[in-house]
């Protein structure tokens, strides 16, 4: 388990760090806009059931995932011309929205994606080339941990390891993302408020 300091911006030596890891199949909890999550590359499989172990969660639920912006987006939904108008009403932001994907992703055919504000977000997802997964940093049914510490002090007892925890002193949000049924554009669903 590595950490990385973070005072209040990333460096670009963050960044290239971090986006090496994700590249490497690594999993990393890290701060985005909304609260603390596990990341990794949506491609990794290795990485991606890492994620599962490390939350004893059933294969069967999704992940969010980040993109950044609605060209990437598409290449992995299938996205009508109302559903990009509201996008593009709430992105970027605090909303994930779940819609039809291309692809079977986590036995799922619809993915819960999510076009950050976080500069930092944005960049990274930029260098790995593709969305990232993130998702709360915390067993499933426990609540979640909303700072580097917490999730250090939580998983060093853990057999399965985080690969690198960042550690970010400024505040944090405490609220997970709103989550919309956009499948249906007819039809919008709340799913988290």
């Amino acid at each position: 388990m590595e950490i990385l300091k973070v005072d209040k911006e990333f460096s670009h030596q963050d960044i290239t760090l971090v986006v090496n890891y994700l590249k490497k199949e690594k999993v990393v909890a890290m701060p985005t806009d909304t609260i603390y999550g596990f990341s990794a590359k949506l491609s990794s499989k290795k990485a991606v059931n890492k994620i599962f172990t490390l939350k004893k969660r059933a294969k069967n639920k999704q992940f969010i995932v980040l993109v950044s912006s609605l060209s990437m987006l598409k290449k992995y939904c299938i996205v009508n011309t109302r559903q990009e108008e509201y996008l593009k009403k709430i992105w970027p932001g605090k909303v994930t929205a779940i819609l039809s994907s291309k692809v079977k992703h986590f036995g799922n055919h619809s993915l819960a994606v999510r076009l950050p504000e976080s500069k930092y977000l944005l960049s990274l997802i930029r260098k790995v080339k593709e969305p990232i997964i993130s998702t709360s940093c915390n067993i499933s049914g426990e609540v979640s941990l909303l700072n580097g510490e917490d999730i250090c002090s939580r998983w060093k007892k853990e057999k399965e390891q985080i690969d690198l925890i960042i550690f970010k002193k400024d505040k944090q949000n405490k609220k997970a993302s709103k989550i919309v049924d956009i499948t249906d554009i007819e039809v919008i669903k709340i799913i988290r408020k």
